[in-house]
């Protein structure tokens, strides 16, 4: 009997181990899957808006294209708001945010249950319809979303009205590739922004005018693809001790037939479509290996790369950073990334996000050009970064120009409050250079040391540095 009892006792502290443990599986499984779901979801929606984001939009895109060559017609929109950089520098970024909100709700208030709208990134909005297949159908749609879209409202004390330029293609006919679709509804809706009304459907003849950007945008992707693009490197000098301490990596295009291109000719066309995202991490996946193969040569340099407006627009850029340093098997702290302050302006909230989980993963975020843009203090004090970066505008003044002294030292002593090292950009003279150590300033870079050059170049001409005691200059 005892035996008996003895057994039952533990057959039953079994069965009741075994639920304790069910439970807690049970549990572990639902609150993983939670939070699977949670993270999902904050990957493909916007912060701001509580829309879409460009992912996920794609996403729907692609869905519709399949549907569409099945025969379903449906049709494309890009909306781009006008004027919207005035209402940021006048009222504030607080009164743009607000702005980008109401036109989200707006948007998805004036639409069927089955279409999509999503918010791009900045001022622009996006909306897939299933059942737009129908011209004049979709353009009195349209008429009244954009109506509606430009009630007055009250930001700030100040009554303003929303307008807002619309590009429309159709798909299938008009592309059958998402890439194809988006380029061809941004070449309409630059066109809205010069028409009377407001909403642009493509046609080839009619957006003519964007035939350059277009061509452009076709031999770009063709270049990431022949190996046409090449990274230049310029050094950064710690001026106290004339050191390299890292090198900036700038792209350019050697062009088959109009030569070595500057960012600047193309980048700009690589922001207004879906190409600066592989652009980004072509540079990032080079810039990488290069940095593998001076590291072996024995150059103890960081690599600073320079990202987009559209790159911190969304919480995936953060993971594929990772996953390329991953790859690369390059420590997190060996990678700068460098944002302007426009692109941190123009999408506050989620730029910062972006920004925050960057440098939770080590990687160093560095304010370019600073003193031009617009970030506000309010905005700085809570932006993770670690360098700022003093505009050139602000160097060529030195060490004459009493107000670009005064700015200077300003930046200088914000930045090592902040805790940021401060680097000046644009230094040519070693006048200047002398100046900024007496000022403080923590690097420099600038064609005194070295234009930008290959990192073979860059390890040849300043490869075994000495500091010169006392100041900036470096003895080769």
């Amino acid at each position: 009997t005892d035996t008996r009892a003895t057994i039952t006792r533990l057959v039953w502290g079994l069965v009741g181990l075994y639920a304790v443990l069910a439970l807690i599986s049970w549990w572990t499984t639902r609150s993983l899957r939670r939070h699977a779901a949670d993270h999902e979801y904050r990957a493909l929606h916007d912060p701001m808006t509580g829309l879409p984001n460009r992912e996920l939009f794609r996403r729907v895109t692609e869905d519709a294209l399949e549907h569409g060559r099945s025969g379903d017609r449906g049709a494309l929109v890009l909306v781009d708001l006008d004027h919207f950089k005035e209402v940021n520098d006048t009222l504030g970024h607080h009164a743009g945010d607000e702005l980008l909100r109401i036109v989200g709700q707006r948007l998805s208030d004036s639409l069927r249950t089955d279409d999509t709208v999503a918010r791009l990134g900045g001022d622009e909005f996006g909306m897939v319809l299933p059942q737009g297949g129908n011209r004049e159908e979709t353009v009195a749609l349209l008429t009244r979303v954009r109506r509606e879209l430009g009630e007055e409202i009250t930001l700030d004390g100040v009554t303003l009205t929303i307008e807002a330029s619309f590009g429309v293609c159709f798909y299938p006919e008009d592309a059958d590739t998402v890439e194809g679709l988006l380029q061809h509804a941004d070449a309409a809706m630059y066109q809205g922004k010069h028409g009377p009304t407001g909403i642009v459907i493509y046609e080839p003849a009619a957006t003519r005018p964007v035939s350059d950007a277009l061509v452009m945008q076709r031999e770009l992707r063709q270049a990431l693809g022949r190996d046409e693009l090449v990274l230049y490197y310029q050094p950064k000098i710690e001026l106290g001790s004339g050191r390299v301490c890292g090198v900036e990596a700038l792209v350019r295009w050697e062009h088959p037939v109009r030569g070595l291109l500057p960012p600047a000719e193309f980048l700009p066309v690589a922001e207004r479509c879906e190409l600066i995202e592989p652009l980004t991490t072509w540079v990032l996946r080079r810039a990488l290996a290069d940095y593998t193969a001076w590291t072996t040569a024995g150059h103890d340099w960081t690599v600073a790369v320079n990202v987009s407006a559209r790159n911190l627009s969304s919480l995936l850029f953060a993971d594929s950073v990772r996953a390329i340093l991953q790859e690369a098997g390059v420590r997190p702290d060996r990678l700068h990334l460098e944002v302007t302050e426009t692109a941190l302006a123009f999408d506050s909230e989620l730029a910062g996000q972006v920004v925050g989980a960057l440098s939770a993963q080590g990687i160093s975020v560095s304010i370019d050009d600073f003193g031009i843009g617009f970030t506000g203090l309010s905005q700085l004090r809570t932006l993770d970064v670690a360098e700022l970066k003093i505009d050139r505008k602000f160097i060529s003044g030195l060490p004459g120009n009493d107000a670009d002294r005064a700015i200077v030292r300003s930046v200088i002593d914000l930045g090592h409050r902040l805790g940021c090292v401060v680097t000046a950009e644009g230094v040519e003279m070693q006048e200047v250079a002398d100046w900024l150590v007496a000022a403080g300033c923590d690097h420099g870079q600038g064609y005194l040391w070295l234009r930008p050059s290959l990192w073979t170049q860059v390890a040849r001409a300043l490869g075994p540095v000495t500091p010169h005691a006392g100041s900036g200059r470096t003895t080769r």
